[in-house]
């Protein structure tokens, strides 16, 4: 009889740590789920429980079997596979239905997968007279019932109940931690125990650790640092369907039997090893997205339409720390290669090819994350906290393009009629003390379109170089569109030009229609500094005429100061040089703006004064856009020049 072993906890980590370290990852690191913990409760009411599962509950229904309450959930995919019943064979009579409790923002599809619990006996005693007299409905049960997730950390185990509201106390006991969330117990099994915790992929020091004398004897999992000889981890989260693996397999132009693909300890989603050395250009749209790769490691893709009940969002992790086989997970099940332990290392993937599957099926969130609206004006004084003051926002505006437009009388939905967009740059600026918020400098890919060598003269951008370094046009639009909702002025040399050209594109390169354009243009008001000029700099159009001409930008900045500027036909120093203009202008009492959203008094005599200088209010006109005021009085400090209101609002909810 042959004698059979059983592989310790201490000889199989070791033996993947060496395997890890064979294929060539650098960083191994050691994980303790049960470190310093206790059982966890978690309590739910439904209505957190909906969020909790973001909005993948289409509609909670109650259901009856002999007399207990069973709670029947469905759902647009499998959601947590914590907790499954057959509902069919359980012979589950449905008898209610809240419409409280269906979800309409989501639109159901054949894809519906049904769950269920069972309430408690203490709930289905309290409700025994509803199944006798068959009483149900105006019946709010949702208001009665609490669901608790109770984590067993010894057995690693997760159970769900239905409980009245009344029993949460059987559960107070000083083994059950109420502190915890489900977050915080399965990243438990997420954390390295090591003396190295601040940011995990911006230290090399596991690298230096001796990762064989880790207790491995007590460790619940493993992981890697990614990045080491440039391998990367695609994590797809929330999703349980493998031919949604196989697809992005197929769009990175990988076999579908390829062996670095491990599905995750929650059974709800799947990391794809490859190799690539080089970071997809233009990942990192602002500050915000820099520092959060900076910090983390990683870039975030949320789901496309299509795509959003098949994933929650894949991460890009691009050096970070990653969970591998065979970790035990929170949730009680194992990571595990789907064919198995790989023979060789992952396949090289170009960065163009990565970039063009992760475009496909998502959206980089560096394009969510940039908020400059309601700019608080904080620096003024005491009086200022009778009012709300915020600060208009200005874009100053310049393009490079393809060329003229056609007919320059014409729409701009006629998008046969306009340029492209090869470079766009803009500076936001305070409208109050003028400082600049941000300044941005992009050139956009071509798309269905080449740059022609007229224009290339001018600006010297070349087809090459657009493709090289240029961003994604309806990543950077889709980008855009959240600025200028922020936006209350539009400032640009020839204006009426270049806002076209800009929606154009919008209407090119977005799904925006052309009433929804309309609509956000109609609440920025636009400022030319070519046309408010033109009696300013009196440049005659030929020496035959007594009419002046439109002034060129470079011919406004030299009358003003005295110099040109340089690398005119650049848009960045071209929107610099337009902001020197403009607030020249504006100083000069040529161009006149808002510096703040009006303050609102009730009467004019109210206060005559101003509440940060203490300046006197005069008679004033405001061009400020976004407000649709009914106004008596308009008034202006004489001198800070904030503005001022005296009147009623056209609406409803406010009167003065």
């Amino acid at each position: 009889m042959q004698n059979s072993s059983i592989i310790s906890n201490q000889e199989k980590f070791l033996l993947y740590s060496h395997y890890y370290k064979y294929i060539g990852f650098n960083s191994i690191t050691y994980i303790n789920g049960f470190f310093g913990r206790k059982n966890i409760l978690r309590i739910f009411t439904l209505q957190d429980f909906f969020k909790y599962y973001d909005n993948e509950i289409l509609k909670i229904k109650i259901a009856l079997r002999g007399n207990a309450y069973w709670f029947v959930f469905d759902c647009i995919k499998e959601i947590s596979p914590i907790f499954k019943y057959d509902v069919i064979n359980n012979h589950l009579d449905v008898i209610y239905e809240a419409d409280e409790l269906v979800n309409d923002n989501t639109q159901i599809n054949d894809g519906i997968v049904t769950t269920a619990l069972q309430s408690s006996p203490y709930f289905s005693f309290k409700n025994i007279f509803r199944i006798k007299t068959n009483s149900f409905k105006g019946w709010c049960w949702w208001k009665d019932i609490v669901i608790c997730e109770l984590k067993d950390v010894v057995e690693s185990k997760i159970s769900y109940q239905i409980l009245h509201i009344d029993e949460i106390e059987l559960y107070d006991n000083i083994n059950i931690d109420h502190t915890q969330t489900q977050y915080d117990f399965v990243q438990q099994f997420k954390k390295p125990i090591s003396y190295f915790r601040k940011r995990k992929h911006e230290t090399e020091l596991y690298g230096e650790v001796e990762w064989k004398s880790y207790f491995w004897n007590s460790a619940t999992g493993i992981g890697v640092i990614s990045g080491g000889n440039s391998f990367r981890c695609i994590d797809i989260d929330g999703c349980s369907s493998f031919d949604f693996v196989v697809k992005l397999l197929h769009l990175l132009g990988l076999n579908e039997s390829y062996s670095w693909i491990v599905r995750t300890g929650s059974k709800n989603g799947f990391h794809i090893w490859i190799k690539t050395e080089k970071l997809p250009s233009n990942l990192l749209m602002n500050a915000h997205a820099e520092k959060l790769f900076k910090n983390a490691g990683f870039i975030v893709f949320e789901p496309k339409d299509e795509y959003k009940t098949i994933f929650k969002r894949i991460e890009l992790r691009w050096k970070s720390h990653i969970i591998m086989p065979p970790s035990k997970s929170g949730y009680g099940y194992y990571y595990e290669f789907v064919y198995g332990l790989p023979n060789d290392i992952p396949q090289t993937i170009s960065s163009d090819s990565l970039l063009s599957t992760l475009n496909a099926i998502g959206y980089n969130t560096a394009l969510n994350y940039e908020e400059i609206i309601h700019c608080k004006i904080t620096s003024v004084g005491p009086s200022i906290r009778r009012y709300n003051l915020y600060q208009t926002v200005i874009l100053v505006l310049d393009l490079e393009t393809t060329g003229l437009a056609k007919d320059y009388k014409d729409s701009f939905d006629n998008v046969d009629n306009w340029p492209y967009i090869v470079q766009i740059s803009y500076q936001i600026l305070s409208g109050y003390d003028n400082d600049i918020l941000k300044e941005a400098d992009y050139i956009l890919r071509p798309k269905n379109f080449i740059i022609p060598e007229s224009s290339i003269l001018l600006h010297g951008i070349t087809n090459d170089i657009a493709n090289e370094k240029g961003w994604d046009r309806k990543d950077f639009y889709k980008y855009f569109v959240e600025q200028l909702k922020a936006v209350h002025y539009i400032v640009a040399h020839n204006a009426d030009f270049d806002v076209n050209v800009l929606k154009c594109e919008l209407l090119r390169y977005t799904e925006m229609t052309v009433t929804e354009i309309n609509a956000l243009f109609s609440g920025i008001h636009i400022i030319c500094t070519m046309k408010a000029s033109v009696n300013l700099c009196k440049i005659s159009r030929n020496s035959n005429s007594s009419e002046y001409k439109y002034p060129k930008l470079n011919e406004l900045y030299n009358h003003l100061f005295g110099k040109g500027y340089e690398n005119p036909h650049n848009s960045l120093f071209d929107v610099r040089a337009t902001t020197e203009c403009f607030l020249e202008l504006s100083k000069r009492g040529i161009i006149d703006y808002c510096k703040n959203s009006p303050i609102q008094l009730n009467f004019v005599s109210e206060n005559n004064y101003c509440c940060q200088c203490g300046g006197i209010l005069e008679p004033a006109y405001c061009s400020f856009p976004k407000y649709n005021w009914n106004f008596d009085y308009i008034l202006q400090c004489s001198k800070c020049k904030l503005f001022y209101v005296a009147g009623y609002r056209t609406d409803d909810d406010l009167y003065f």
